[in-house]
């Protein structure tokens, strides 16, 4: 597979194994859904450009917890970081929103 664009609506987690993939295209409003690379050692190019929601934004505000959404912002943040070493070896990685 030489290029993987994920288009996905309704599930909250994605977990992308290629090992052979070359070009990875991650775009638009992520909302919650945690979109984990486990796989992707040959990737040449990387396009980030997506947004992710708070959970205040798609969760009624009587449902979130005190340290909810900073518990949100904490697991995403470690998944970025997660993700972005499992990009390591890309020559070319374009980031934005």
């Amino acid at each position: 597979m030489r290029r993987l664009r994920p288009l996905v609506a309704g599930y909250d987690s994605l977990e992308i194994i290629a090992p052979y993939l070359q070009h990875l295209d991650i775009s638009g409003e992520l909302s919650d859904l945690k979109c984990r690379l486990v796989d992707v050692s040959s990737l040449v190019i990387a396009s980030l450009t997506f947004s992710i929601s708070c959970i205040t934004e798609f969760w009624e505000e009587d449902d979130i917890e005190e340290d909810s959404c900073l518990d949100h912002h904490q697991d995403i943040r470690n998944l970025i970081l997660d993700n972005l070493q499992k990009l390591s070896y890309a020559t070319e990685l374009i980031t934005g929103t």
